[in-house]
Formats: structure tokens, sequence, C-alpha cells
């Protein structure tokens, strides 16, 4: 409903335009961020995931649950020791080469019940441009990834994107860093804010 129109016509000026651009990236499950510089100009990112493609991801488990993340996501895997873990308020900290990294644990995102491996693993991924941590019990490795769209039920769910089939037979769900990031953990609802904003 926004518009720097000086004048109304009958195709512009009402501030809708725009708006049905987020809402068909919504739809599609991207993302828009917009950054701009008064009197330089602005920069609009819009990101938009594959639906049906190949990607190359890297497969992962807590318990009996695989999960792939992107690749072109991933900077690293180190070993999370208890040790390794601080907690400053309500903000989860791990230091890496002498920089604390933010986590997320996916085995409380996700509702996993279990007994936790004594050195669980922490993927580094970069999204934005910030250094975030996806805590998993094994990372098993790379993984050539057929992405399948999730079905009607589960498409509200916005911390993943797809889910392919593994080589037995189970199911692995593709895990959206985008989305997963974007909103705090336990709260993945487009009114959430964003995860670095939560510290």
């Amino acid at each position: 409903g926004f518009s720097t129109a000086a004048s109304v016509t009958s195709i512009s000026g009402r501030g809708v335009g725009m708006d049905v651009v987020k809402k068909t990236i919504d739809d599609l499950r991207g993302a828009i961020d917009v950054s701009s510089i008064p009197g330089k100009g602005t920069r609009i990112d819009i990101t938009l995931p594959l639906t049906l493609a190949i990607i190359d991801g890297l497969l992962v488990y807590i318990g009996n649950q695989a999960f792939i993340i992107p690749l072109m996501a991933v900077e690293e895997c180190i070993a999370l020791n208890a040790t390794d873990r601080k907690e400053y308020g309500h903000r989860k900290l791990t230091p890496v080469r002498g920089t604390l990294i933010p986590y997320i644990e996916l085995r409380e995102r996700f509702g996993i019940q279990g007994k936790r491996p004594t050195i669980e693993q922490i993927v580094i991924s970069r999204v934005r441009g910030e250094r975030i941590g996806l805590v998993v019990d094994t990372v098993i490795g790379e993984h050539k990834t057929v992405i399948k769209p999730l079905g009607k039920i589960y498409r509200s769910n916005a911390d993943c994107s797809g889910a392919t089939v593994l080589g037995d037979g189970s199911i692995a769900l593709i895990l959206d860093t985008g989305r997963l990031v974007g909103t705090n953990p336990g709260s993945p609802t487009k009114d959430s804010k964003p995860f670095m904003e939560a510290f």
C-alpha cells in the first residue's frame, strides 16, 4: 500500500506492485533482502529455492532422522564437545578459532527424542553473510540430492525446502538454511525475528 508516485493512473501509483512481488516470492518459499544507502541507491537481493533439481548436499543424521544441508552454504564441520558450549543469557555460542559462532540445536528445533552423542558435530554455514552453526549428531558426507517437493500437509514447515529418497529407501528432509536461520529457534513463523536479531 506504499507508493512514491506523484500521481495515480489506471495501471500504477497504488502501491500494490511490489506487494505482489513479495507475495509471489513468499509463495515460492523465497526471501527478499533490501539494503539502501541514502543518495547512492538501493540493492534488492531475491533468493528463490530450487523446487526440483539435483544439488550437492551434506548428509547428516540426528538420531535416526536424516537431513540434507545444501553444500553451497557449508563452510566447515567441527566437533562440538560439552566444554565448547557457551551460553550468554539466551544465546548459544561456541568458540571457533577465536571467534564465537552462534548455533542452532537442530535436535531441539525438530523435537527429536533420544540420547545425544558424547561428541556432536556442528556444521558451520554462511547465510546472508553471517556464520551460523547447525548442531547434528553425525556427519556422513557429500550426497547428490534430487529435490522432491513436500506435500501440501508439510508445506507450512518453513525449515525444509523439500525431501529426497536415500539409497536405502528412507526419507531425508532438505534444510532451507535461509529460512532456518531467518527465524528464532522453535518459532518458525513469518512474524518471528531473524535469528541474529534474537541476540
